[in-house]
């Protein structure tokens, strides 16, 4: 495992030279697109594994949600914490278009700003965790913290 902060995708990069925080890339040498090949090529546990996923519903609005571990995001928990009706998860392409991150290596940080935000409250309580560094290979050490900060977001119970 290497430490990888040159191979960061460029608006990654940029959002951290703007916002200054603390946070280590991690580059296992595998594909971690999941918690559990996250968690696996970290050697950690799976609840120190963000993801941070993309819903969308059928008026064309979208929201990020980021929640860790294996658990599955409720929908109708999402939908109570966004006014959102009926969301879904997005297609991979309209992951792709949206954050500008491949599905399975995206970010918690660096989103669109006109996108909400929601955190689960069991990532708000973590002090450290692990997230997608942009791309499905690489990953980032963060504090949830300043993920929630940077993101304005909002901190709810979102999964099942």
């Amino acid at each position: 495992m290497t430490d990888s902060s040159d191979a960061v995708p460029a608006q990654l990069s940029l959002f951290l030279q703007l916002h200054p925080i603390e946070v280590q890339f991690l580059a296992p040498g595998v594909p971690t697109p999941t918690v559990s090949a996250a968690a696996g090529a970290l050697r950690v546990g799976v609840n120190s594994i963000l993801k941070t996923l993309v819903f969308t519903s059928d008026s064309g609005a979208f929201v990020i949600a980021i929640a860790n571990g294996k658990k599955r995001v409720s929908m109708p928990r999402l939908a109570e914490a966004t006014g959102m009706v009926q969301p879904r998860p997005a297609m991979p392409e309209a992951v792709l278009t949206l954050t500008g991150y491949p599905a399975g290596g995206v970010a918690p940080l660096a989103l669109p700003s006109d996108i909400p935000v929601i955190v689960d409250d069991a990532v708000a309580a973590l002090d450290v965790a692990f997230a997608g560094g942009g791309r499905d290979d690489l990953l980032m050490r963060i504090k949830p913290s300043d993920v929630i900060l940077l993101n304005n977001a909002i901190v709810a119970q979102i999964v099942e």
